[in-house]
């Protein structure tokens, strides 16, 4: 995984090429066949793998390298659903049935939450989703096993989500446990959501927003985010612990200088007032993101883990999920941390790109005289 090897035939190379070498891959002593990798796999169980990210999780924060970027008071965490397997057939029972178009397929999906309040966005956890529910139905299991894993540090203080997991019980769940949420608010919540329009949107004909990003670019153009918010929702409909209601838009302005709002979202959340500056609000916004675009897309342009499935039989999809979480966690403090040049300042450069990453790792295993960087969970 370290490796970026997408199949297990390439292990079976990579293994071949370890044998007799003198690197930190020398522990090789034959080929192994890629036959005997997928039995292995077809074994495996995953709870010593899920324990062994929980532990590379604290090793990293021990070492000093999750803290919260721009003044946070506390972490952030975003969960997510994830695809973790496409197949054409139904290879076990946790296997979710799809039609599309005419055609069926099936999927084995989980839940993965991301710490998305650092500069290195780690996977923390990953919960796998059963056939016969969804994102929603598993919030509450996978929530009671990150603070189970995580509840006696303080790693995290806010989790997010997007409005797929948002209802009075989920929120409830993790104002009950100390923490505060921020969920995305949409139509499937249908008496918030529309209060929250009738609010917020008539604040923006008579309000200056109460902050606003820099203009970035994007696209070929230009674009940056807007916050208002709103007391006008606390305690509806039961919502007991809702602090604040947000509403952030995004403009966009093209070469030409024309600005156009292209996007209009709002959130609830239990964060007092007094929490959170406007920009921070909005830095937290933004961050969700870090989960699909530096895990999720990570793990699929990368490994192809969407349709790259090595072994399908039994555990193996969530075990080969968490040894890819593992090898994602090194491989992101290494490319934005440890590996980038810096400037005679001493301020690191850009992240290394990640075929270079790849390429490094491979001449770490491969030869002694390449000195590698010891990090936290490696």
């Amino acid at each position: 995984m370290l490796a970026c090897c997408r199949a297990l035939r390439d292990v079976e190379t990579l293994s071949e090429q370890l044998v007799g070498r003198s690197g930190l891959g020398r522990a090789a002593r034959r080929r192994v066949p890629d036959t005997t990798l997928d039995g292995l796999l077809r074994k495996a169980q995953p709870e010593p793998f899920v324990a062994k990210l929980h532990a590379q999780v604290r090793e990293m924060k021990r070492g000093g390298g999750l803290e919260p970027m721009v003044g946070l008071p506390c972490g952030v965490v975003t969960m997510d659903g994830k695809a973790l397997a496409t197949m054409d057939r139904k290879v076990n029972e946790s296997c979710q049935h799809h039609e599309q178009e005419g055609g069926e397929y099936w999927l084995q999906r989980a839940v993965r939450t991301v710490l998305t309040s650092s500069e290195v966005k780690v996977c923390v956890h990953q919960t796998m989703i059963p056939a016969a529910t969804n994102d929603m139905g598993v919030f509450e299991a996978s929530y009671a096993e990150l603070l189970a894993a995580y509840g006696a540090s303080d790693l995290f203080g806010i989790v997010t989500c997007d409005a797929g997991f948002t209802s009075l019980h989920n929120a409830t769940l993790v104002s009950d446990s100390g923490r505060d949420y921020v969920f995305g608010l949409k139509d499937n919540q249908p008496a918030l959501h529309d209060k929250a329009q009738q609010l917020l949107l008539e604040e923006i004909s008579r309000a200056e927003p109460e902050g606003s990003t820099d203009w970035e670019k994007r696209d070929g153009g230009w674009m940056r985010r807007s916050l208002w918010r709103s007391r006008g929702l606390n305690d509806l409909n039961g919502w007991a612990h809702l602090q604040q209601t947000w509403m952030v838009v995004q403009e966009k302005r093209d070469a030409a200088g024309d600005t156009a709002v292209s996007e209009v979202r709002f959130f609830v959340t239990s964060l007092q007032w007094e929490r959170l500056s406007a920009l921070q609000c909005l830095h937290v916004v933004r961050a969700h993101w870090g989960i699909e675009n530096d895990s999720n897309w990570s793990a699929d342009a990368l490994w192809r883990e969407d349709h790259g499935v090595w072994c399908t039989q039994n555990n193996a999809v969530e075990v080969l999920g968490l040894l890819r979480l593992l090898a994602c966690n090194v491989l992101q403090q290494l490319r934005q941390r440890h590996l980038p040049d810096r400037d005679a300042g001493g301020q690191r450069g850009p992240a290394m790109r990640w075929q270079e990453l790849f390429a490094w790792v491979r001449t770490v295993l491969l030869h002694d005289d390449v000195a590698p960087v010891v990090t936290a969970g490696g």
